[in-house]
């Protein structure tokens, strides 16, 4: 909620252009924000979060994570943006967060993960966790389904997993699909 709070007051200030400089200040707020409250900051664990801004002129995506991911899948290959391996809160070791970029084609699906979905335990008799792998192998044997089945899938599968097990946290998969009509094309 504190998180949600804080980003709906981020929202308007239209200096913060790139994701990182969102993720950075939204730090800031909630570092701030549990020292002046009644939140016990030793007691928070931080934010996970990836923000994307997709620049509609060039689609350039540009994305910055603390701890998620991104995945773009095209007709040849997955790829992973990785999110920096911090929270949004305090931390060790703690930096600045960093912005990553690349170039969208025609028809490109980006997806965006909770951990929940990954973290979810099941597999029958012998648990363990999904594993961002299997979701990663997932959605490559999906991509050319249309989104909607997609989520179809998705849910299916993670209710096949988990079988009788409790689920273990909040669970997101978003999918976007870039349009053709917008997709630039590089020779």
């Amino acid at each position: 909620m504190l998180g949600i709070s804080l980003l709906n007051e981020i929202s308007p200030d239209l200096s913060l252009e790139k994701p990182s400089e969102i993720l950075n200040m939204l730090r800031y707020k909630v570092k701030n924000s549990l020292r002046s409250n009644q939140y016990k900051a030793e007691q928070y664990n931080g934010l996970d979060m990836a923000i994307c801004r997709i620049d509609t002129d060039t689609n350039v995506l540009t994305f910055s994570g603390a701890y998620n991911s991104v995945y773009i899948m095209n007709s040849e290959k997955l790829i992973e943006l990785k999110g920096d391996r911090q929270p949004i809160g305090s931390f060790v070791k703690e930096k600045p967060f960093k912005d990553q970029h690349v170039q969208l084609q025609s028809g490109d699906k980006i997806y965006f993960s909770s951990d929940g979905y990954a973290d979810q335990f099941g597999g029958g008799k012998h648990l363990k966790r999904y594993q961002s792998r299997n979701l990663k192998k997932l959605l490559g044997d999906i991509v050319d389904k249309p989104l909607s089945d997609q989520k179809d899938i998705l849910l299916k599968k993670h209710i096949e997993w988990k079988g009788d097990q409790d689920q273990v946290d909040d669970i997101l998969v978003l999918g976007l699909e870039l349009p053709v009509s917008q997709a630039i094309q590089h020779q």
